[in-house]
């Protein structure tokens, strides 16, 4: 509603993602395949550098950690998208960075449990582009189930 801060309580981490993804594409909530397309978005950069390689297991492989860069989620109206870093910083994108982060706190990758969706990750692929960028589709969405993790 023209808000340009939106203040929330606790809430699942990819939903910072997905409410803009929501409303700059007119997205509804019965939309569960591009529902489930943002929350991967999200999920991938809600750890910051851990998707650019801040915690990947090809450590050696990751130039410049004094001066990691941090992700960039480029998403088209389809939900498919693009994760990069800046140039001229440390770091690294790649699949299998990418591929780490997606499996990240997951638990099941066919039935992983968030308020708008429940999403079905077993079909996504990641491509690698060039210059620290890849490619994420096939992300699949059911509907919500009501149920939820929490800790005791």
């Amino acid at each position: 509603m023209g808000a340009d801060i939106v203040l929330t309580g606790r809430c699942a981490d990819s939903a910072m993602a997905l409410a803009p993804l929501i409303h700059e594409f007119g997205w509804t909530m019965d939309q569960f395949d591009r529902l489930a397309a943002g929350s991967l978005a999200g999920h991938l950069i809600e750890c910051g550098a851990q998707v650019t390689g801040g915690i990947f297991t090809d450590w050696h492989l990751v130039e410049e950690w004094d001066h990691i860069g941090f992700p960039v989620v480029t998403v088209g109206s389809d939900g498919n998208f693009t994760v990069s870093k800046p140039q001229k910083t440390g770091g690294i994108v790649n699949r299998g960075t990418v591929a780490e982060q997606l499996l990240y706190e997951i638990g099941d990758p066919a039935q992983y449990f968030l308020p708008d969706v429940v999403c079905d990750f077993r079909q996504v692929a990641i491509d690698e582009l060039p210059n620290n960028t890849v490619y994420v589709e096939g992300a699949r969405g059911n509907p919500p189930s009501g149920e939820y993790k929490v800790c005791l």
